[in-house]
């Protein structure tokens, strides 16, 4: 009788799980953001928000590393670096002004939004492939 591994069922509910906490954090990134650009005065709980953000999007990064997708979690560095380089000007700019920093956050912002998609995808075809095995 052959043994099979749940580390395909591991991996699955690891993409599911890290897409899902994934789209929390971008919400909650952009409510911070919204918040700030607003002119609120008390931005403790904002900043708070977003360092809790940073330290999640960071954890998934090493993650990817972790598990061989080196490049995700590559591009996903370079995503957190140009969101802190340019969330000093969030709230700074006029309707009119489109700055390198905005366009950092934005490219940020929509990487994140595109590794969700990526996530859900390695999920399902993780357990597509798990199916495939347990069928006779």
């Amino acid at each position: 009788m052959e043994q099979q591994s749940v580390a395909p069922g591991v991996a699955r509910a690891g993409f599911a799980v890290g897409a899902l906490l994934t789209v929390g954090a971008l919400f909650l990134i952009w409510a911070a953001f919204h918040d700030i650009a607003a002119g609120e005065t008390n931005l403790e709980g904002e900043y708070l928000i977003l360092v809790l953000c940073v330290v999640w999007l960071s954890s998934l990064a090493v993650i990817l590393f972790c598990v061989k997708h080196r490049l995700l979690g590559l591009v996903s560095v370079v995503a957190i670096g140009a969101g802190l380089w340019g969330q000093g000007v969030v709230g700074s700019t006029g309707t009119g002004n489109v700055s390198p920093r905005l366009v950092a956050i934005s490219g940020a912002f929509l990487w994140f939004l595109l590794l969700v998609a990526i996530l859900g995808f390695l999920s399902w075809s993780v357990g597509r492939q798990r199916q495939k095995d347990v069928e006779p």
